[in-house]
């Protein structure tokens, strides 16, 4: 597994969302790695007493999930 995502480290960001679309785990492993930092930074602004910081960044993934099966690098 850690050959085959560095190989895919050099992907761009559109190519490994068209493999997220086509079910491919590893490459939703690798951008979400790649943009965990934004969503925890994006999600920590939301962060309130009593709400676990952990939710937030769920949120944000499953965001991410949802952005790579109905993005279509054909439609503006």
């Amino acid at each position: 597994m850690a050959e085959l995502l560095s190989a895919q480290d050099n992907f761009p960001d559109v190519a490994l969302a068209e493999r997220v679309r086509g079910g491919d785990n590893e490459a939703f492993s690798l951008l979400s790695e790649r943009y965990k930092g934004l969503i925890a930074s994006i999600a920590a602004k939301y962060s309130a007493y009593g709400f676990d910081k952990g939710d937030f960044l769920q949120e944000g993934l499953l965001g991410l999930l949802w952005a790579c099966k109905y993005f279509s690098p054909d439609k503006s």
